[in-house]
């Protein structure tokens, strides 16, 4: 075995272990089915683009070697559209069809009317190269929007190096020079040495980003998870007091005063005791939904307790902290209505300001704002009541 068969060797195993790993992935791990089916994709069909060089006896016959180009085709393919699905961008099925059909049109032409090998394997390569320069070029804006420059890197760079690798090789066999025995990848030459060199390392960096990005995007979850309500998809009490802290930092530092809204449902365990838990659930998404969308965009909402609710409000005095106030609970009643249902759930609002200059602590101000909350259940409900004291400052 010369040295260009050792290392398709080294290359078939190299893609029939990240195969494993990518199955693995999606069966047992929990990463998405169809991107990870798709990367298995490509790296069994890459192997298979190997098998020609490794088992086969030159000279190969033009069906052999029209299968291997079309199989390598068909594994960068797959591997675009692992990533498009992974990054759920829009199809372009048409990209994908007009490449293999590429490969087809060569291998056809060869049958009917005959090339030399070194131009057969430059016209693959040519479709290879446009095709990994267009796939580069169209998933790299939105990984650097989702991921950040060095993920595009990672997964683009892969793809710009096959986009040079298959070009330059393309330009040598036009370029002639190239004895047609050593043509075929497997054919010890120094040429097949140096791309099948380059190939192995560009598969091990595709490999290798992919698992970057998945890696990415897991902590992004988790990071999210910790910070985030799972029911509603607000921020819950440990981020939105981290929140608190932070803008009563502000006003230390003289910034303008700020309001905090403590929002209780009213009369919630009887939605749960009369309709169940699911239709509690309801509910309470739909009271997120309603407090998100009614709040400012410089407000942060978050979900503190069962059927209790924060907003944090800043540069805000009395008079905006009521109409705010108003607003959340007239968007409360009318989100948490559920026709046919009879569920309609209204909200009593605690607000407590803060003004510039304030010194008071996170749980002073959450203390004055639960007292607030509480008179408005005393008076009756479905009201808002506003401390106005300046606390602690």
């Amino acid at each position: 075995m010369d040295a260009a068969q050792t290392l398709l060797l080294v290359l078939a195993i190299q893609l029939m272990l990240a195969a494993a790993g990518w199955l693995i992935a999606g069966t047992v791990l929990g990463l998405p089915r169809g991107p990870a089916l798709h990367w298995a994709a490509f790296c069994v069909l890459g192997t298979a683009a190997t098998l020609p060089g490794l088992l086969g006896q030159p000279p190969l016959s033009v069906p052999v070697v029209a299968a291997g180009n079309l199989t390598l085709m068909g594994a960068y393919v797959a591997l675009t559209r692992g990533v498009v699905q992974f990054l759920r961008l829009p199809d372009r099925a048409a990209w994908d069809a007009a490449a293999l059909a590429g490969v087809l049109a060569t291998s056809a032409w060869d049958l009917l009317a005959g090339w030399a090998p070194g131009h057969r394997a430059a016209a693959v390569g040519a479709v290879l190269a446009t095709y990994s320069a267009l796939s580069a070029w169209r998933l790299a804006a939105p990984i650097h929007r989702g991921y950040g420059v060095l993920a595009a890197a990672f997964i683009c760079g892969p793809l710009a190096l096959t986009t040079l690798l298959f070009g330059w090789r393309a330009l040598r066999l036009l370029a002639g020079g190239v004895p047609a025995a050593q043509v075929p990848m497997s054919a010890a030459s120094a040429l097949n040495v140096v791309v099948l060199l380059v190939l192995a390392t560009i598969t091990l960096l595709v490999n290798l980003s992919l698992s970057y990005l998945v890696v990415v995007r897991l902590v992004r979850r988790l990071q999210h998870l910790s910070s985030h309500d799972s029911l509603t998809g607000l921020l819950n009490r440990r981020a939105f007091l981290a929140q608190l802290d932070g803008e009563l930092a502000r006003l230390r530092r003289g910034g303008a005063g700020c309001a905090l809204l403590l929002l209780d449902l009213d009369h919630f365990k009887q939605v749960n005791d009369r309709h169940g838990h699911a239709m509690g659930d309801a509910v309470l998404v739909r009271a997120a939904d309603a407090l998100r969308e009614s709040a400012r965009s410089t407000d942060i909402v978050a979900r503190t307790g069962g059927e209790e609710f924060c907003v944090l409000a800043p540069m805000t005095d009395a008079e905006g902290a009521r109409m705010l106030a108003q607003r959340l609970r007239s968007a409360l009643r009318a989100h948490t209505a559920l026709a046919g249902q009879g569920v309609q759930v209204s909200a009593s609002v605690g607000v407590a300001l803060a003004p510039s200059g304030s010194r008071e602590p996170a749980d002073g101000l959450l203390a004055r704002a639960d007292a607030a909350l509480y008179r408005a259940k005393a008076a009756g409900r479905d009201r808002a009541e506003v401390d106005a004291s300046a606390g602690g400052g």
